[in-house]
């Protein structure tokens, strides 16, 4: 059995099992002197061992190691991504295990490419922070000045903290716990604004990278560590592992290491109650509300079924619910609310019910179906309004996702439970109407174009 000190959980990633572990402890993007001093920080901590979660079928693996290794100080979960729910199922299998490993004095650090899942999927989830996920984008990063000496107790009194460039996912409501974050002086510096979801910013304004002058309470962060118990939950947003991002990671490694509290899990009871279930009472009331809601869908009361979907949404609140029956009806109940919206005319809404419905069930085919139409009528409704098309790429960017997604549900459409000819009507009638879409956007762009030149 390894009595190392720190334990790498890799195998989760969606652009190779092991591709951010690789760059923390390699330097991939290092120059050689850079590699060679992050190789022997890892080196002068005693090593580290590493076992491959593979999307659960580890698991088992990774549960001994934690439970038996009395030397363990720090967890290094590289880039845990979002494939076929696959954060949802690290809570279910590990999550009591690691909550509990860092309340009793372990440290446990999330390097990830896939920031804005693993804030609302696992660390909202399983550690109870107020985090949320915000933007993706390139920028300097710096540390906030009133955390600075917060922030040199984690990293070590001797680190350098120097500003740095790299693209990431950034959080909000991390103010307090926030170790790099945008500065008054951080600019964007990715291509495309729309990176950051900030379509009208200046690169020249201090507000482009929501840090105005002065800078506000709430600004984007990206990386950040809360205390959990007697240990650190902390979270690292640069999507390339950036040299100075993985030096980060060793630097806050080391001072894990350099504890002297008892973390030996041996004895523990674990009680392997999924920490994303919901008790029996609230799940009940769901499932009633839900059954209220289908009966004002059949009677086409659409508002009123939206209401009592809503309702029993609501109960949820952050959770996804335990693997099964609770998160099926989760999707379920945005699935039938999306409809809802779609008999409303209310497509905007019905686009973010069915992607919330798909968030939590990527295989929720009838969800699919609901998105490739509210696609479509939205781009209808825009078409079909007095104004002329002027961005006419936009435009045919939607329709093509549109297409794109009737393409998937064809595909798929003979391996499910639903009737598989009104479900193809459905896909031609929307194919036609695209179609037509596509040549009033078309027309009215050049209409628009030849004014313009006139």
């Amino acid at each position: 059995m390894s009595n190392k000190k720190i334990l790498v959980i890799d195998g989760m990633s969606i652009t190779g099992c092991d591709w951010y572990s690789t760059h923390i402890f390699d330097g991939v993007r290092a120059s050689g002197e850079q590699a060679e001093n992050l190789r022997q920080m890892w080196s002068d901590m005693g090593g580290i061992e590493r076992v491959n979660y593979d999307y659960g079928k580890g698991k088992e693996l990774v549960k001994e190691r934690i439970l038996c290794n009395k030397e363990l100080k720090a967890l290094i979960v590289c880039d845990l991504s979002d494939t076929d729910t696959s954060m949802l199922n690290f809570v279910t299998d590990l999550g009591e295990l690691v909550l509990e490993f860092t309340k009793r004095g372990g440290w446990v650090l999330f390097p990830t490419s896939e920031g804005g899942c693993l804030v609302d999927r696992v660390l909202k989830n399983l550690f109870s922070v107020p985090w949320t996920s915000k933007g993706y984008y390139r920028s300097t990063w710096d540390v906030p000045p009133e955390q600075k000496e917060r922030v040199l107790s984690l990293f070590g009194q001797d680190t350098p903290l120097a500003p740095y460039s790299a693209k990431c996912c950034t959080i909000r409501n991390a103010e307090n716990h926030a170790c790099y974050g945008a500065s008054p002086d951080s600019r964007h510096e990715s291509l495309s604004m729309v990176m950051s979801g900030n379509l009208d910013a200046s690169r020249k304004e201090s507000n482009s990278v929501t840090a105005p002058e002065g800078l506000e309470a709430n600004f984007d962060v990206i990386c950040c560590a809360a205390d959990i118990g007697l240990g650190k939950v902390a979270y690292f947003g640069d999507v390339n592992a950036e040299y100075q991002t993985c030096f980060l990671i060793a630097s806050m490694v080391r001072t894990a290491t350099n504890s002297t509290l008892d973390i030996s899990l041996d004895s523990i009871t674990l009680s392997n109650k999924d920490p994303l279930a919901l008790n029996s009472t609230d799940f009940g009331t769901i499932l009633s509300l839900k059954e209220q809601g289908n009966q004002q869908f059949m009677q086409k009361k659409f508002r009123n079924a939206s209401r009592y979907y809503l309702r029993a949404i609501k109960i949820y609140d952050d959770s996804y619910g335990s693997q099964g029956e609770q998160r099926n009806t989760k999707s379920i109940l945005y699935s039938n609310l999306a409809e809802c919206y779609l008999n409303l005319k209310q497509f905007s809404q019905a686009l973010k019910a069915a992607v919330n419905a798909l968030d939590v069930d990527q295989q929720n085919l009838k969800a699919r179906l609901r998105l490739a139409k509210a696609i479509t009528y939205e781009v209808v409704e825009t078409v079909n309004t007095s104004q002329p098309i002027v961005n006419f790429d936009d435009v045919e960017g939607e329709i093509d996702s549109a297409k794109d997604e009737l393409d998937a549900i064809e595909f798929d459409l003979e391996n499910s439970s639903l009737s598989v000819s009104s479900v193809r009507k459905e896909i031609k009638n929307l194919r036609s109407l695209l179609k037509k879409s596509l040549q009033s956007a078309r027309a009215s762009h050049n209409q628009w174009m030849y004014s313009m030149m006139h």
